[in-house]
């Protein structure tokens, strides 16, 4: 047996094990405080603990120190354990088993404002706090960070007719009754309101382009210029194409609507007051006129310039026969596209999901997708469309086609398969050889569904009493048959695994804990969500004391209070007992008053509480016995009259008066050291009795002065005292009550915009918010150093990003009045990096010849789904924009210049550096040039020779063929 020797004087024993203890609970959320207890069952004192973190190694939190205690202030989500051990001397205790602690994130909600953040008077706005876990909430609003009470408890805050009054900065938060009980705080909106619009009227500029121009107020003039219609891909299509139309609108405002017109010999609405894209199908071959325009409120833009659509029948094959040659003539269907998804079309939340477009005639192909006949942006030109986390957005219709540069050029639209989730996808393929695209596939309906919930129920209740019986019962939403696991404290619980129900006969602590359950079964769903945890709470029943005034020793004739205490407090109903019998004339009364005491009075007294609801019973007291005596007068036979006297006076004066005094005062916070004092005026050798919240407080008992090394919420409350000693008067008046209040210093949080992450060159600010508001001075600190050049003020700006700026930034407040300082925030880490380059790149070469076909493709070094911009010499390159490659199917010279681009998307980084500048050179093909060498003048010299010897001939002539 391992053993360990504390000193030569004290006994051997096995080396202890701690247990350790959380508080409030193992599973909470992001910025919840958690007491950490290091229990050491041991009679030894002098023990000093120390804390670890297990990963793959434990790692110290703390030196060893004093206390058993460890209050940590979680930010990280998921799972973590921890350990503790204990250190006397040089003997080392067992490790604790390890507690693992799961840390969830705090939903958090966001403000949605509707027109727009910045409206005019008189306008209506909506204000919504939209929390993205859903669930039932309560709203708290907050208006430059002070409550918003005509706004409290609702999800929607409406302001009917706006003015100057309702700007400022609005916040919301979440409340509820289960965990987790609140959310984040939102991010600030920033309501603007501005004078009402005096004028609308337009004017011409030099290139003929209408604008709107709404005059806000003298010094803000809102400029719109006419929305300008563009059509994607092109305006002369064939039946059956699906074009995009989008109206852009280059305006300062936000919160515009479009409304959509067809143009005929009168306009016809397509769609009202909607989103600045609007899709169409092709079906009637002709020419028709299409038409936007913008509004807010009751202000509107004027109407775009009219797109002309041409839609062509798509040719049909002709078979043409000679009269004297036979012909096979074959027409071919287009490629058949097909949506496969994988696992299967119906899924559940969080699982992944691919959807493949596949073409049957294979190649190489691009692919367009759509999601109830949509495009699908984010899926286009790619066969596989993964899905990581599913959810149910993703539900609906997905087809796809493919589209490529050679016949046939596009494949047939695949059939739409559904994922059941809410949203049709579809998808098709391109590529650049024959077929170029496929047809659309037939729209996917993807169903994402919940997995059943697991739900534990508690009976009789989740606070049970010792001795009680208790039943927990796994309950499925689904119904069905299943086999349940059990866990507790997230370990199996091997004796309840399989049963849906596990019955505890005769509860004690031991069965304390986080009671969890999950089914499965071998058909799908096979397994179950994992319940949310149960805690149960196997406590003493209540326990009741008899407190008895002025003593328990009292005199005949005095007047005696009997008071029945229950220590957990409520409403009850009180049971008398003196020596075991009922006493019938105190039934049901906190209080049995004596008024006249005399020695039928002297007994043992009991009582214990009763009522309707749990716990229905308290323990019965422990006995007081009352004893009456002969008063002062009467004992003191053969003594003097003025003995007499000064003994009944000194019986018959006021008793001395105990005070509770603080130090350092009464509010207080979490961590300070606190002093409580019970001062009794007559002065004198007292012991002194401690009371919290009416009942003994035994670590004080006996000592004047209550010492508080760690001050948490638990030490609140009201504390009384009073003095004893042997000699009279025997005690003193009992003091009146002091409450102690502990709270949480404010804390400090570093709030970054635009982000944490950023970019080179980009302007940034963080800024030291300390919940509590008031005036404050900050310290502020990169990497745990000072950073001087921010000292006391409460936004640090960066103007000009670089990476000397990287690193994890901390603040806090300090002030002149309590509390004197904040707690240091969390730390932000700032990165700062690059943004993605992009490159031009030509081909076949920058220096073409006229007629030639020139491929220019933007490059982004860090991949991802971008849409691009083009320009040359500095211009937007409309005819290329937001495509990857610019095609110039026959160059000539009015293609040179100087070509740039740029990438942009909806997510970080929104857009890329723009690239260097690559010159494009067309000329005209070099003409050959016949020269001749040596001269173009020669002498010819013809040898003629017979049976192989030389023969001269005279007037020969040479003629040329």
């Amino acid at each position: 047996m391992s053993v360990f020797i504390p000193s030569s004087s004290e006994n051997i024993t096995e080396i202890p094990t701690p247990t350790l203890r959380v508080d409030p609970h193992t599973t909470v959320y992001t910025g919840d405080t958690l007491t950490l207890t290091c229990d050491l069952q041991i009679s030894l004192t002098g023990w000093r603990f120390r804390w670890y973190k297990v990963s793959q190694q434990l790692n110290p939190l703390t030196e060893y120190k004093d206390t058993n205690t460890l209050s940590i202030t979680v930010s990280d989500t998921g799972t973590a354990e921890y350990q503790c051990v204990a250190l006397r001397g040089d003997y080392v205790s067992h490790y604790s088993a390890p507690v693992k602690i799961t840390v969830r994130e705090r939903p958090k909600p966001t403000v949605k404002v509707q027109p727009a953040e910045r409206v005019f008077i008189r306008e209506r706005v909506t204000l919504t706090c939209d929390i993205e876990s859903g669930g039932d909430w309560s709203y708290e609003w907050f208006k430059n960070n002070d409550p918003l009470s005509e706004a409290q408890w609702r999800k929607n805050y409406e302001i009917s007719n706006v003015d100057g009054s309702h700007e400022g900065d609005y916040t919301c938060k979440g409340r509820r009754s289960t965990e987790p009980h609140y959310s984040e705080i939102s991010a600030a909106v920033r309501l603007t309101v501005s004078d009402v619009a005096v004028a609308v009227g337009s004017a011409v500029m030099e290139d003929s382009a209408v604008l709107s121009v709404v005059v806000v107020n003298s010094s803000d003039v809102a400029v719109v210029k006419k929305p300008t219609l563009r059509v994607y891909p092109h305006t002369t299509v064939y039946t059956g194409d699906t074009l995009t139309l989008t109206c852009d609108l280059q305006s300062s405002l936000a919160g515009w609507k479009f409304t959509w017109f067809k143009v005929s010999q009168q306009l016809e609405c397509l769609r009202e007051l909607g989103p600045n894209t609007l899709s169409i199908t092709a079906s009637d071959s002709g020419t028709t006129e299409y038409q936007c325009q913008a509004f807010r409120g009751s202000y509107d833009s004027y109407p775009s310039n009219r797109v002309k659509i041409t839609v062509r029948e798509k040719p049909k094959p002709t078979q043409r026969v000679d009269p004297h040659t036979t012909v096979k003539t074959t027409v071919r269907e287009r490629p058949k596209a097909t949506v496969k998804v994988q696992p299967a079309e119906r899924v559940f939340i969080r699982e992944r999901v691919t959807l493949t477009c596949d073409i049957e005639s294979g190649g190489v192909w691009n692919y367009e997708w759509f999601k109830n006949n949509d495009p699908l942006s984010e899926a286009q030109w790619r066969k596989n469309y993964e899905i990581s986390d599913v959810d149910g957005s993703h539900e609906g219709d997905y087809t796809c086609k493919g589209r490529r540069s050679t016949e046939p050029r596009y494949s047939e639209i695949s059939a739409a398969v559904r994922l059941t989730v809410s949203g049709d996808y579809t998808c098709k393929g391109r590529r650049s050889t024959e077929p170029r695209y496929s047809e659309i596939s037939a729209a996917v309906r993807l169903t994402v569904s919940e997995r059943p919930k697991a739900t534990v129920k508690v009976q009789p209740a989740e606070r049970v009493f010792i001795r009680e019986r208790v039943t927990l019962t796994c309950d499925i939403e689904s119904g069905g048959v299943w086999n349940y696991e059990w866990f507790k404290n997230n370990d199996p619980l091997s004796e309840a695994q399989w049963r849906k129900n596990y019955e505890i006969s005769n509860a004690d602590g031991s069965h304390e804990g986080d009671y969890t359950c999950k089914g499965r079964r071998s058909t799908e769903p096979s397994y179950s969500e994992i319940s949310a945890a149960v805690r149960l709470t196997v406590s003493e029943r209540p326990k009741a004391t008899v407190k008895v005034q002025p003593a328990e020793r009292v005199f005949i004739r005095e007047r005696v209070t009997l008071t029945c205490d229950i220590e957990s407090g409520g409403v009850w109903n009180y049971e008398w007992f003196k020596n075991n019998d009922p006493l019938s004339e105190a039934q049901w009364r906190k209080n049995y008053e004596i008024s006249n005491a005399d020695g039928s009075h002297e007994g043992d007294y009991t009582c214990k509480g009763r009522r309707s609801t749990e716990p229905s019973y308290s323990e019965i007291s422990a006995a007081v016995r009352l004893t009456v005596s002969d008063d002062p007068v009467t004992q003191l036979s053969g003594v003097t009259y003025c003995e007499i006297l000064k003994n009944v006076n000194q019986h018959s004066k006021e008793r001395p008066k105990a005070t509770v005094k603080v130090q350092p005062a009464e509010r207080v916070f979490i961590r300070q050291r606190v002093t409580l004092t019970c001062d009794i005026e007559s002065g004198g050798v007292w012991s002194y009795e401690w009371f919290k919240n009416n009942d003994p407080l035994s670590e004080a008992q006996w000592r004047k002065n209550y010492e508080i090394s760690n001050a948490d919420g638990s030490h609140e409350g009201d504390y009384t005292c009073k003095g004893r000693r042997s000699t009279e008067p025997r005690y003193s008046e009992i003091s009146a009550a002091v409450r102690l209040t502990v709270s949480e210093r404010p804390k400090a949080t570093v709030k970054v915009q635009p982000a944490e992450r950023v970019f080179i060159r980009q302007r940034v600010t963080l800024t030291c918010d300390i919940e509590s508001g008031g005036v404050w001075n900050y310290e502020w600190f990169k990497n745990n150093d000072p950073l001087s050049e921010a000292q006391w003020r409460k936004n640090y700006e960066i103007s000009n990003a670089d990476g000397s700026h990287e690193g994890d930034y901390t603040c806090k407040g300090r002030r002149s009045t309590e509390p004197r300082y904040s707690e240091i925030s969390a730390a932000v880490r700032l990165t700062v990096s690059e943004r993605p380059k992009a490159t031009v790149k030509v081909q076949p070469a920058e220096r073409v010849f006229i007629r030639q076909r020139v491929t220019l493709t933007c490059d982004i070094e860090s991949g991802g789904v971008w849409n691009y911009e083009w320009f040359k010499n500095n211009d937007p390159l409309s005819e290329a924009q937001w495509r990857k490659n610019y095609e110039i199917s026959n160059a000539d010279g009015s293609h040179e210049g100087d070509y740039t681009c740029k990438g942009r998307r909806s997510t970080e980084p929104r857009f890329s550096e723009i690239s260097a500048a690559v010159r494009l050179t067309v000329s005209e093909k070099p003409t050959p040039t016949r020269r001749v060498y040596p001269h173009t003048t020669v002498k010819t010299t013809v040898r003629v020779t017979a049976n192989g010897k030389p023969v001269n001939v005279s007037g020969l002539v040479c003629v040329s063929d």
